[in-house]
């Protein structure tokens, strides 16, 4: 049996392309779901940069207000820092008083005593002393009391140009007792020691 197609030309040559159809819809489709999913997993991860950028602008916005919260301390310390080192200069351009006085202390001889010594580096060392004398025709004792005690001040490094101003012989009754049961006082010899501050400056500009 013979088929004969009456069909025209154009219509056979188009039908026979028919069959290609449903293959070109899959691939199409698979080729359209793929790019879906490609979107999809580019959105993802465009919101899971997002996300990590805000995280990371909110932690920066924390961090530069807690660095402003504590700039001020940081000024502040400056400002210590810049006190304490003007403190400390100052301080090292001074004479600690307190040793000094404590030095001259440990340097009298044990006859001599005083009760008043002032020192003050604008106005030098003044310091009224005592030593006691055996008898007054004779106080050459007395007196080498005193001249150790200008040698021994004078060889401290914070005094300089000391001198004596004032010597002269006394009755000391300071400890005298209220109730006299007998003469409490004794003759001493009085004197008067001035000298000069030596500052730490003086000794660098010696130097």
């Amino acid at each position: 049996m013979v088929q004969i197609n009456l069909l025209p030309p154009e219509i056979i040559e188009r039908r026979k392309y028919d069959r290609f159809y449903p293959y070109v819809f899959v691939v199409a489709a698979i080729l359209i779901g793929i790019i879906v999913l490609v979107w999809i997993l580019l959105q993802f991860l465009v919101s899971q940069r997002t996300q990590v950028l805000q995280q990371t602008q909110e932690t920066t916005a924390q961090l530069t207000a807690q660095a402003e919260s504590l700039a001020i301390f940081e000024e502040q310390r400056g400002q210590l820092e810049e006190r304490q080192k003007a403190a400390s200069q100052a301080l090292a351009g001074r004479v600690d008083m307190g040793a000094l006085a404590e030095d001259i202390s440990l340097v009298l001889p044990e006859e001599v005593w005083t009760n008043r010594l002032k020192c003050s580096e604008v106005n030098g060392m003044e310091m009224i002393a005592f030593t006691p004398v055996t008898s007054q025709p004779n106080i050459k004792e007395g007196y080498k009391s005193v001249a150790a005690t200008l040698v021994r001040l004078g060889a401290l490094p914070d005094l300089n140009d000391v001198w004596l101003t004032v010597a002269e012989v006394k009755d000391y009754s300071v400890f005298q007792p209220s109730e006299r049961t007998q003469d409490a006082s004794a003759t001493v010899l009085e004197f008067t020691s001035t000298g000069r501050v030596v500052s730490p400056a003086d000794t660098s500009s010696g130097q």
